[in-house]
């Protein structure tokens, strides 16, 4: 896995002032030139955020073509479609700041960049990977996070630091204590068998790579970045990559995520991580 990238931050240089005797670095708004049009060392009202992704595309399977025999019966197996299977991590901040700048406000967008792997963990490649294609595996990072500076305002201003992971799926088992009895399990996708191709197609569907009782992925999770039958990198391009990691953002702010580090329970935890803070609208891809 590639380490992760430290977000960009604007530089916050001194403010010196020329006058008679020693020059001395500003420290507050009585110190302000009279015709300076901003107030020095604030305070400020300073907002970030950032995201990234760990990211596994996983098949749903189907079988394709069956033949019967006393001796070899075969089956043979089609890709349906694959997907993106998610984990998010996103941070959103403000701070009250009373540094000094030598601008009043200051912005800067959020961007992006990733780090996919060539071949998914069976070592099969698919294509090439880079700009236009985010492989069958990897992970996306800020490379430069939402900066926005601005004057404090104590009316409605107040400071703020959060963090958010979630899972766009979980993973269910079903066990049978009867004959006529089941009892559903459910745990988190980090807990499981995270980007494992064995859980695309359940265990009570003919033709599984399962046993009763395997975990699998829920057929209700969110099917993100979704591209039909056999995957290669030719499928993907650079408006598709925005709008799968657009969509997670948003998903963020809409609450879409399961939480993730539950372990095995009788009822699924409710989908509803997220914090409404956080906005696309920040986001670069020019």
């Amino acid at each position: 896995m590639s380490p992760a990238i430290n977000p960009v931050v604007p530089s916050i240089p001194n403010i010196n002032l020329s006058g008679p005797g020693a020059t001395s670095p500003a420290s507050g708004v009585a110190t302000c030139p009279p015709d300076s049009t901003f107030a020095c060392s604030g305070p400020w009202f300073i907002e970030t955020q950032d995201m990234s992704v760990q990211y596994v595309r996983v098949p749903v399977y189907g079988v394709s073509a069956t033949s019967h025999s006393l001796t070899q019966p075969t089956q043979s197996y089609k890709v349906g479609y694959t997907y993106m299977q998610s984990v998010t991590t996103a941070h959103y901040g403000v701070e009250k700041s009373y540094d000094n700048f030598t601008v009043s406000s200051f912005t800067q967008p959020q961007t992006f960049e990733w780090f996919p792997a060539s071949s998914d963990s069976y070592g099969n490649t698919y294509g090439v990977v880079g700009v236009s294609a985010l492989g069958p595996a990897g992970n996306v990072q800020t490379k430069q996070r939402w900066y926005h500076r601005r004057l404090w305002d104590s009316a409605t201003d107040s400071s703020a630091s959060l963090t958010f992971t979630g899972g766009r799926s979980y993973e269910i088992q079903d066990l049978y204590t009867g004959p006529t009895t089941i009892d559903f399990w459910y745990r988190s996708l980090t807990n499981g068998e995270f980007g494992d191709f064995k859980q695309g197609r359940p265990p009570q569907y003919d033709g599984t790579f399962l046993d009763r009782g395997d975990w699998y992925r829920t057929p209700g999770g969110h099917h993100d970045y979704q591209l039909g039958h056999q995957y290669n990198t030719n499928q993907e391009n650079p408006t598709n990559i925005k709008n799968y990691v657009d969509g997670l953002g948003l998903a963020i702010t809409n609450s879409e995520y399961w939480p993730v580090g539950w372990a095995a329970q009788t009822i699924p935890e409710p989908m509803d991580e997220g914090m409404s803070q956080y906005s696309i609208n920040r986001h670069e891809w020019s």
